[in-house]
């Protein structure tokens, strides 16, 4: 378990409101599966830059496919440590990806990194830069390589959803958080190139207001298939995030671009109209 102090950036009047984000994500959580398809890919060209509060990426990295609404990616912002907590404690860093769709909803997919060996996306995102490290506000990284989150993150099996916010101003509300159950290796080698100027500058866990925390997979009480609370298998289900005992890094081995997303693209025009 992991745990760290994080610093309160300032926040205005306009973040005020319930159901704000980050949250702490705890048990017990609700099944029901929203059947998203998830259609994630790569982009070449991105650059890796400080923008004054945030590491981040910009660019479009594929998106899902939610009911009659498509959600395409606009970019990528990294946090350590985490910004959101799993049962009470900190996750050394966080991977946010936004998304939008035709109706100006917002979502973000939200994955956890763990202490473990070298990561190879990382690496070839810049995270392999001594450079990175002493990084301040406008400073830019150029990325050779394609920015491959969909052969990153594989195929994604498992997630937790909740309505939350953004978490720096204006904090917009009504936005689906999807927080995977998979976690993804990153080395404390890596972990000291994140820039020290935006270490912890996170917004402070809000209450959860009494909102319910979803997850896409059955456990043993919930087999009949209905929707229902969840048992106390979800203390392992975050017993494993917190841990790492749910890392992957067979997707980080080798980071090949992502090709077959491609073929079963969903016609965004046909959704727009329909």
């Amino acid at each position: 378990m992991w745990f760290y102090l994080l610093l309160t950036i300032a926040l205005g009047d306009d973040c005020d409101g319930q159901l704000q984000s980050p949250i702490d994500v705890r048990s017990p959580f609700s099944y029901y599966d929203p059947e998203i398809d998830f259609y994630l890919g790569s982009q070449d060209g991105a650059i890796l830059y400080h923008d004054g509060s945030t590491l981040r990426i910009d660019g479009d990295f594929g998106g899902f496919l939610w009911a009659n609404s498509y959600f395409w990616s606009t970019g990528i912002i990294f946090r350590s440590p985490s910004e959101h907590q799993v049962e009470g404690s900190y996750m050394p860093m966080e991977m946010q990806i936004f998304f939008r769709d035709q109706y100006n909803y917002q979502s973000v997919i939200s994955a956890f990194f763990t202490n473990s060996s070298q990561s190879n996306f990382l690496n070839e995102i810049g995270f392999g830069n001594p450079q990175l490290r002493d990084a301040e506000a406008g400073s830019l990284f150029k990325i050779s390589s394609p920015v491959d989150v969909g052969s990153f993150l594989g195929d994604i099996d498992t997630y937790l959803y909740y309505e939350g916010s953004t978490t720096l101003s204006p904090c917009v509300p009504n936005v689906t958080w999807i927080v995977l159950t998979d976690t993804y290796k990153v080395s404390q080698e890596q972990l000291g190139n994140f820039p020290t100027s935006l270490r912890g500058q996170n917004r402070e866990i809000q209450a959860t207001e009494g909102r319910t925390i979803f997850s896409n997979f059955e456990d043993i009480e919930t087999a009949s298939g209905e929707s229902g609370s969840s048992s106390g298998d979800d203390d392992t289900v975050t017993e494993d995030i917190s841990s790492g005992e749910g890392y992957k890094d067979v997707n980080d081995d080798f980071i090949v671009e992502n090709e077959s997303y491609k073929e079963d693209f969903p016609e965004v025009d046909s959704i727009y109209t329909s």
